[in-house]
């Protein structure tokens, strides 16, 4: 709705302003490669997190959810918290059901799921991994997270960095040079036999 307001806006900008525009889409196959390439100067693929960055994400997020409500709560006690909170969860079993929800989805589900009232029972009803499924279904997964999507993101990234032109032009320059050389094999060939038809006169 504003591209047009947004493109005056960044043309009228001088280097020394110091501005830096960045776009977010996880559907960028549906935007035009042109002006992509006429508004942005570099571009940057972020997939969805693999099984060792979700373990690390999860095992991160709940305990940042943890120490915020603990400390801004002032819920901590040495009889509470004196063992570390997530010893009863299965973070593995999280990291593998969280398979294609974004590094986003996993900790609003934390958030969601750790309130500052369930932080506070935490010392007498341990956290489970039941408990944070709920919310994560209710999150957007993207299920096509192996080769289509790949192939999707390939396909952009040839096209918004010019390999895919680069690779024509490469193929066109062999196909004219192999054109070229079986022409003159065929002109050489052709100089044989008439030369050999003379010499049998």
């Amino acid at each position: 709705r504003f591209k047009k307001d947004l493109i005056l806006y960044k043309n009228a900008l001088e280097k020394h302003d110091r501005i830096i525009f960045i776009g977010v889409t996880s559907a960028p196959e549906k935007g035009e490669t042109k002006e992509y390439k006429a508004f942005f100067d570099k571009f940057l693929h972020m997939p969805f997190p693999d099984y060792p960055s979700r373990l690390m994400i999860w095992k991160n997020a709940i305990q940042n959810r943890i120490q915020h409500h603990t400390s801004s709560h002032h819920y901590h006690n040495e009889s509470s918290y004196c063992r570390d909170p997530i010893e009863h969860l299965d973070l593995s079993t999280l990291a593998q059901i969280s398979q294609g929800f974004s590094a986003g989805s996993i900790c609003y589900t934390v958030k969601k799921t750790l309130t500052a009232r369930r932080v506070q029972r935490l010392d007498k009803l341990p956290a489970s991994e039941a408990e944070f499924l709920n919310t994560l279904a209710q999150q957007s997964i993207k299920l096509n997270t192996g080769s289509t999507s790949f192939d999707v993101y390939h396909d952009f990234t040839a096209k918004i960095t010019g390999l895919n032109d680069e690779k024509n032009r490469v193929k066109n320059e062999k196909d004219s040079s192999h054109g070229m050389n079986n022409s003159g094999n065929a002109t050489q060939a052709d100089g044989k036999k008439k030369s050999s038809s003379k010499k049998k006169k």
